[in-house]
Parts: C-alpha cells; structure tokens; sequence
C-alpha cells in the first residue's frame, strides 16, 4: 500500500489544525496554485523572512503567509527538475534529484547553482540547518566487489576577495605564476 501526502498540515499555537496553503478564498491566480498543489508531491515549509514561508513542493516552490494563505499574488518558482529530497542551509535551499542538485536562494527563489553528478542519493543531514549534508555519488567503474559509490559532504563556498563583483588584477596573482 502507498501512501500520498496531498497536503501539509500544522498545529496552530490555537492547537487548531492548518492546511498549507490555505485555499478557502480562490480567485484566478490561487485557484491555479491550488490545482497545481493537488497534482505534486509536498515535501516541507521552509521559513523565508519574518513573514513568509515557503512551501516545498517536488516540481516547485510557493511563498504563504504565516497564516498559510498564498502570497505574492499566488505565483509559485518551478524548479529545474523533479525533487526527492531538500535540505535547507540558510538562505538556500537544496533541491535533490537523481542528476543533480539545484541550490536556490530561499526569498526569492532564484537558482544560485546546479551540482551535477550521476545517481546522487542523499542520505542525511545532522539538524536542520547545521552540521555534515552527505550524499552519495555513483562511483567512476566497477571493481571486483561491484560499483563503488563516494560518499560526499556538500559545503557552501566563497570566492576569494570577498564577492563576486570584486575585480581581480593580475598583480595579485604574479607571485603563483612562473
């Protein structure tokens, strides 16, 4: 037997039970989301502002209020490809498939990065939002024992100098040329 989670639900500090997104007033735009909502998989709520939450489907994200009612004019942020897993690092969040991983800036949704690798699996997170993020790639060939997977500890990075739009001279790199 399967199971199929259709909507996420939460407890109120009421202990009222919540639907998220909230759909009890559907216009154009939210009736669109709503029927788009009951076609994919939900797979979590991530905090996006003091205000905000974003509310993690396997094909897209959409923005709600704390209230579970659908902001920003209903509009929803599709994702690259189809989602198994999330993990979430503030203010990203990391989107898994098979074929690679979509790392998404969490208030606006904007795509930051995309890892490719083959048969990427993950495998565990030690909280929330801190500690080792593992995952396992499939492995270059075969030995005698089978096919060798790597395990792998994804970790944010920074450019060197301070920031992307920072302009590198050649003077600061002479030392390492021959």
């Amino acid at each position: 037997m399967k199971y199929l989670l259709t909507s996420l639900f939460f407890r109120s500090s009421s202990d009222k039970a919540i639907t998220v997104p909230d759909f009890a007033t559907l216009d154009g735009p939210t009736n669109a989301l709503k029927s788009r909502c009951q076609n994919n998989l939900p797979l979590g709520i991530v905090r996006s502002g003091e205000r905000e939450l974003m509310v993690v489907y396997d094909t897209f994200g959409c923005y709600v209020t704390k209230h579970g009612i659908p902001a920003r004019q209903a509009h929803y942020v599709r994702w690259e490809g189809k989602a198994v897993a999330w993990a979430i690092r503030l203010p990203y969040i990391l989107l898994f498939n098979s074929d690679f991983i979509e790392v998404r800036f969490v208030p606006t949704g904007r795509l930051i990065q995309v890892i490719t690798a083959k048969d990427i699996r993950f495998l565990q997170t030690a909280s929330s939002e801190k500690g080792p993020l593992l995952i396992a790639v499939k492995g270059e060939g075969d030995d005698k024992n089978g096919v060798t997977d790597k395990l792998v500890d994804i970790t944010e990075t920074k450019p060197i100098g301070g920031g992307p739009d920072e302009v590198f001279l050649d003077s600061q790199w002479a030392e390492w040329e021959d």
